[in-house]
């Protein structure tokens, strides 16, 4: 999510699926924003080890929630001379589980 592309912390969709929606959102209005699946996977459920990254936002059930990415810096995806000069960085990005309404999507 490019700054310039992503103006007053746009959402995407990510993933519907029933009555659930998961997020993201760019809040950094001075960062060019780029996660790996893997970290947004392990940002809701937490890893293949529940605690691996952390609290996950699988553990608020019902109730959604949201959260910044927990991204694995050391990560060679993070790392590559594209991925640098391109100027992004994997800061910035909430992600966000919501209910809603089936006919809303």
């Amino acid at each position: 999510m490019t700054a310039k592309d992503a103006p007053d912390c746009a959402e995407w969709t990510i993933f519907p699926h029933g009555s659930v929606l998961v997020l993201a959102k760019h809040i950094s209005r001075d960062k060019d924003s780029s996660v790996l699946y893997e970290d947004i996977a392990n940002t809701i459920d937490g890893g293949q080890q529940r605690d691996e990254v952390g609290p996950a936002l699988v553990q608020c059930l019902a109730d959604g929630g949201a959260a910044g990415v927990y991204f694995n810096a050391s990560n060679p995806a993070y790392n590559t001379e594209e991925y640098r000069k391109a100027g992004y960085t994997p800061e910035g990005i909430l992600i966000k589980i919501v209910n809603t309404s089936p006919d809303e999507l």
